[in-house]
């Protein structure tokens, strides 16, 4: 069921909606069109009129355009409805990343007693100053999703280091972990795929935990409250802010 069937369905027309949410008729006209799409300010008093939670809004909106990776740039001449299946794609193997770099750096983090060593300090050092650069890009960038490729290749970047073995530098690898995760979350917030920000936020937050980094581990569960604020999840939005205040204060 696309975005016009659910209004239909749940008995508006197209002018009762907008008046509904105090927007113009023609608003609801490019949303079903998918020419634009609602702000995180509107999604939770739309689902709430399509009697829907976030996650299943998310799924009736399918993104216009997707920034693809340079192996997907001959579908762009794909027909317009093929878009929203490559977006869909690249997406699934941009949280398979966030996964995959998770439980690493939980593996790496176990058994860094030993001896075997597979990055040194200057590459852990290249890792920080690679994820402020993505951090200064992701501010300036106009479309928020065009940094998505490049934290992809940062990723991947990771996931080869931390495979190759060990590392007596474990700490600071999961303090880089942590914080490019949050910038992941950040993506995936803009693009309103608010389940997929709380899953990135969470493994901020443990491989944050895990380095002992306690300012980025509060930064990652304020980052998760918003979500929560979004989702009109006031109460668990209370307590996560209430854990991140005592981290903080750690």
């Amino acid at each position: 069921m696309n975005f016009a069937k659910r209004r239909k369905a749940m008995g508006y027309s197209q002018e009762q909606f907008a008046h509904a949410l105090g927007v113009d008729r023609t608003t609801v006209g490019r949303w079903e069109r998918r020419e634009t799409q609602p702000t995180p300010e509107q999604r939770p008093k739309i689902a709430q009129l399509l009697r829907l939670d976030l996650s299943e809004l998310d799924a009736l909106l399918t993104p216009l355009r997707a920034d693809l990776p340079e192996s997907a740039a001959s579908l762009m001449s794909s027909p317009r409805g093929s878009v929203g299946i490559i977006d869909d794609m690249i997406r699934r193997e941009f949280l398979r990343l966030l996964a995959v770099t998770g439980a690493l750096t939980a593996l790496d983090t176990q058994t860094a007693e030993a001896v075997a060593e597979s990055a040194d300090r200057s590459s852990i050092d290249d890792f920080h100053i690679m994820n402020r650069h993505l951090w200064q890009v992701y501010q300036l960038a106009r479309s928020k999703r065009s940094v998505t490729a490049v934290v992809q290749d940062q990723l991947v970047a990771l996931n080869d280091t931390l495979k190759s073995g060990p590392s007596r530098y474990a700490d600071s690898l999961c303090t880089v972990v942590g914080d490019l995760f949050q910038l992941a979350g950040e993506l995936a917030f803009d693009a309103n795929r608010y389940t997929d920000a709380a899953a990135s936020y969470t493994l901020a937050a443990s491989a944050s935990a895990q380095a002992r980094s306690f300012d980025l581990w509060a930064c990652a569960l304020l980052r998760h409250a918003y979500v929560d604020m979004y989702a009109r999840r006031y109460a668990e939005a209370a307590e996560t802010l209430e854990v991140a205040r005592r981290i903080a204060v750690r």
